[in-house]
């Protein structure tokens, strides 16, 4: 399956050119993922720095702990290069009300390009965030519904790649999005909000120069 990237503001008609492999279910519904094949080459996982950033986290290895119980917290790692594959098994807790990633993230949440699951709306967005406040439905970048079992454990794989951020969520749904205000910044968030989440099995590699 073939189509375009968000278009870049000012291009008078879409991006760059997106390609997915479309798989069927075994109840017959049709997902996408990747194409393996297409999926850009990257180098040695990094050993980076975690940071606590807002109310509880832990890390232990490549695995790292979110627990928020009465609101938003979240834990950082540092020293994020820009271009990055992200890979990780995400495991939240039954009840866990929202929860993420954020790229190109700074300062205590004060910015970034927040990956948000909505466990109840069975909803996936992209948004900026502002000022260590999670992102709202409104002023979204890109979203898309029906995103099923976000309460069990799973798979993700994330592309940065100059203003793209590409997702790939349990080899069955992906989601896109364009860095629309140029964020630039070197934390990676991992947030939750209401509820506990391990995030395990961390890997971030550079992306290598074409």
């Amino acid at each position: 399956m073939a189509g375009f990237t968000p278009e870049p503001k000012g291009t008078a008609y879409a991006g760059e050119l997106l390609v997915r492999e479309v798989i069927q279910n075994p109840d017959g519904t049709l997902a996408t993922k990747w194409v393996e094949e297409m999926i850009p080459a990257s180098g040695e996982v990094l050993n980076l720095p975690f940071k606590k950033s807002i109310g509880n986290s832990s890390a232990d290895g490549k695995n790292i702990q979110v627990s928020a119980p009465d609101g938003l917290a979240a834990g950082a790692l540092d020293d994020i290069p820009q271009n990055v594959r992200i890979t990780l098994q995400v495991k939240p807790t039954e009840g866990v009300k929202h929860f993420g990633l954020c790229f190109r993230g700074k300062g205590d949440y004060d910015s970034g390009c927040e990956l948000q699951f909505d466990t109840a709306k069975q909803r996936v967005q992209f948004a900026p965030v502002s000022n260590g406040r999670m992102a709202e439905e409104a002023g979204h970048w890109m979203a898309i519904t029906g995103v099923t079992e976000m309460n069990k454990p799973f798979t993700l794989d994330v592309i940065v790649k100059d203003d793209l951020v590409d997702v790939c969520i349990d080899n069955r749904r992906t989601i896109i999005t364009r860095n629309q205000t140029k964020l630039s910044g070197n934390r990676l968030f991992f947030f939750v909000n209401h509820g506990e989440v391990a995030f395990e099995q961390i890997q971030v590699r550079p992306l290598l120069e074409e």
